[in-house]
C-alpha cells in the first residue's frame, strides 16, 4: 500500500526514476535524429553545388542556340523545322548532362551492361515504331482516328512481342502478368481437381 501511495505523496509531477531516464533519452533519440536529417539536407544541398553555374551556362548557350534555330528553320522549312530543332537540342542537353554527371559519380564502362534492359526497353520500342509505320501505309486513306487506333494496336502488340523475345521480364514478373491475366480467376470459375467420370 505504502509503494502505491508513495507517487500521490509526492505530488502530480512525480515521475519514477525509469521512466524519467526513458524519456530523457527519447528526447535525445528524437534530437538526435533531427539532427542527422538536417544534416543530411545540407549535404545534399552542398552536394557538387558548383555544378549549378555549369547547367546555368550550358542552358544560356542552348538557348540562344534556339532562339537562332528556330528563326532560321522556321523560315526554311516551316513548322517541321522548329520541332527538329527543339528535339535536338533537348536531345543535346540530354546527352551534356549525363555524360557530366557519369563523369562525377566515377561511372565506367564496366557499368553500362547494368543498362542492358534499358537498351532492350529502347529496341523494342524501335520494332513497334517501324511496325505501326508500316502499317500505316496501308490505312493513309482512313480518318485520322481509325489511323490512329489501327497503328497503335500494331505497336503495342510488335513491342510486347519483342519484350518477351528479348526476355526482358523476367520469371516473377511473368507469372505476375500470367496471374492478372488469367479469366478463370478473375471470373471466380474453377476447375475440379480431378475429373467427375
Amino acid at each position: 500500500m505504502a509503494g502505491i501511495l508513495a507517487p500521490i505523496a509526492r505530488g502530480p509531477g512525480f515521475v519514477p526514476l525509469p521512466r524519467a531516464i526513458h524519456q530523457r533519452r527519447g528526447r535525445q533519440h528524437q534530437r538526435d535524429f533531427h539532427q542527422d536529417a538536417d544534416d543530411g539536407r545540407e549535404r545534399r544541398r552542398r552536394a557538387y553545388a558548383e555544378q549549378r553555374y555549369f547547367l546555368l551556362r550550358l542552358r544560356l548557350f542552348l538557348l540562344c542556340v534556339l532562339v537562332i534555330g528556330l528563326w532560321y528553320a522556321i523560315g526554311t522549312f516551316g513548322l517541321l523545322g522548329a520541332v527538329v530543332v527543339v528535339v535536338s537540342i533537348n536531345l543535346f542537353e540530354h546527352l551534356v548532362v549525363t555524360y557530366r554527371s557519369a563523369t562525377l559519380i566515377g561511372v565506367k564502362r564496366a557499368d553500362l551492361r547494368l543498362l542492358g534492359d534499358v537498351g532492350k526497353l529502347a529496341l523494342a520500342a524501335m520494332v513497334g515504331a517501324a511496325g505501326a509505320l508500316v502499317a500505316r501505309s496501308f490505312v493513309v486513306g482512313l480518318k485520322p482516328f481509325y489511323v490512329l487506333v489501327f497503328t497503335g494496336i500494331v505497336f503495342v502488340v510488335l513491342y510486347i512481342a519483342a519484350l518477351l523475345l528479348l526476355r526482358v521480364p523476367n520469371d516473377v514478373e511473368r507469372e505476375r502478368v500470367r496471374k492478372m491475366t488469367d479469366l478463370e480467376r478473375f471470373f471466380f470459375w474453377r476447375r475440379a481437381a480431378e475429373p467427375l467420370t
